[in-house]
């Protein structure tokens, strides 16, 4: 298979156990998704032992993965989009707050234009 097949299992999975999460454990959604992956390798590796052909595949799917071209040109570009996102969604929150404290503010201290202070 290719890497966008892979890909496409590997999203389909999650959103499974996220919605299972959701759905019925309620934990956080990054523990309930990291536990039911958990257990879904475990499961793996047990009906491995006695079914040759699901570990086959298993293994199959995992060695035809180039971790150097995943890792490197794939997950770290989406990883690095990601963070910058985050940091600047906060900074445009975070100016957006203090532009509002700071209208509060001044809205208090300084007199309304065309008034007279007598």
């Amino acid at each position: 298979m290719e890497i966008y097949h892979n890909i496409s299992v590997l999203i389909f999975l999650t959103m499974l156990f996220a919605y299972l999460n959701a759905r019925f454990i309620k934990w956080p959604s990054t523990v309930g998704i990291m536990a039911l992956s958990l257990i879904s390798s475990i499961l793996l590796v047990a009906f491995g032992y006695y079914t040759p052909w699901l570990s086959n595949e298993a293994k199959m799917l995992i060695a035809g993965i180039n971790f150097k071209l995943v890792l490197l040109e794939i997950m770290l570009s989406f990883l690095l989009f990601a963070g910058v996102l985050v940091t600047y969604i906060i900074v445009i929150f975070s100016i957006i707050v203090q532009g509002l404290s700071v209208g509060r503010l001044a809205r208090r201290l300084l007199p309304a234009p065309g008034k007279s202070e007598g």
